[in-house]
């Protein structure tokens, strides 16, 4: 496990894609530990990305966007606009 001072610093495009992947979420009610079993991951990972702290893949993303059931693309839009 990888402790919050080991995560490296991650871009402005990184941490507006954690809000819009948020604001997708809050769209759709799906909690943090939610999601991360429908993605089968631990809630650790998805919890260090919705809050910032690492990068969201683009492959993430669209799992993301299938499962909330906001597009992809309104996704990042939403990134561009935060």
């Amino acid at each position: 496990m990888v402790r919050n001072d080991q995560f490296a610093p991650i871009g402005a495009l990184a941490q507006a894609m954690a809000q819009a992947v948020n604001k997708a979420m809050a769209r759709s009610g799906l909690s943090g530990n939610q999601l991360a079993k429908k993605m089968g991951r631990s809630q650790s990972y998805v919890s260090a990305r919705t809050q910032g702290r690492a990068s969201w893949t683009l492959d993430e993303v669209d799992q993301i966007a299938q499962l909330t059931g906001v597009s992809f693309f309104d996704i990042v839009d939403a990134a561009q606009d935060m």
